[in-house]
C-alpha cells in the first residue's frame, strides 16, 4: 500500500469566496476533513468547536472544528 494524493478545490460556502486548489492526502479510514491552520484562517471559517483527534501514530492534540468548508474533488 502506498500514500495516495489527489487534488482538491476548497472554498468557504458562507462567503462564497473563489476555490483555491490544494494537494491533499487521502486516507480512506479518516472521519473527518484535516485542513491546515493557516488555510482555514486565510478562508475565515467560523470554528464551531473543539475535539481531540487521535493520528495514526497514536499521538493526540485538540483541534478546531470548523464549518463552511466545500471540497470539490
Amino acid at each position: 500500500m502506498g500514500i495516495i494524493y489527489t487534488n482538491i478545490k476548497l472554498r468557504n460556502a458562507l462567503t462564497d469566496s473563489e476555490a483555491v486548489e490544494l494537494k491533499a492526502k487521502v486516507d480512506t479510514g479518516a472521519t473527518l476533513l484535516v485542513i491546515p491552520g493557516d488555510v482555514s484562517e486565510e478562508f475565515e471559517f467560523p470554528i464551531i468547536r473543539r475535539q481531540n483527534v487521535k493520528y495514526a501514530n497514536e499521538e493526540t492534540a485538540e483541534k478546531d472544528v470548523v464549518w463552511g468548508v466545500e471540497v470539490e474533488i
